[in-house]
């Protein structure tokens, strides 16, 4: 939630936070995954890794959402590529709701004053839907839901 709360706050994801998950990632993936598949989930890395950087390149998407979606790429099991899709949509929808709702609430302008995503309505933190997609996931994963 680090990524969240940065993008919230100053607009960028710093390059510790997304090191910091991708690293722990490779000290705990070997002794939780096999061999072939801790070996696809850094190809998946890799590929996400291109894709937010052509994106960050071409259709103006921020850098730290590009690697930080890289990182937690590692964490995705193969086949649920639609749960994570679907979940980012929802996720996306309801974090830019909420957060166009709550910068309306004046009650809480002395807390939210300072924060880069309110001063420039016309960009977006991704990474709170970023993060909340994460963490919903796993929730996911151990309730076994799916």
């Amino acid at each position: 939630m680090l990524c969240a709360a940065f993008d919230l706050t100053r607009m960028k994801i710093p390059n510790w936070v997304v090191l910091g998950l991708f690293g722990s990632f490779l000290l705990l993936g070997p002794f939780a995954l096999d061999l072939p598949e801790f070996g696809f989930r850094l190809l998946q890395t890799a590929v996400v890794l291109t894709i937010g950087f052509v994106l960050s390149t071409f259709l103006g998407v921020g850098g730290g959402d590009g690697k930080f979606a890289a990182a937690a790429a590692a964490f995705i099991a193969v086949g649920d590529y639609g749960v994570i899709m679907m979940s980012l949509g929802v996720m996306s929808l309801l974090s830019v709701a909420l957060h166009r709702a709550l910068g309306r609430v004046e009650a809480l302008h002395p807390v939210t004053q300072g924060w880069e995503s309110y001063r420039d309505i016309s960009k977006f933190p991704f990474g709170l839907p970023l993060a909340a997609t994460l963490v919903f996931y796993h929730v996911l994963r151990i309730v076994n839901a799916f």
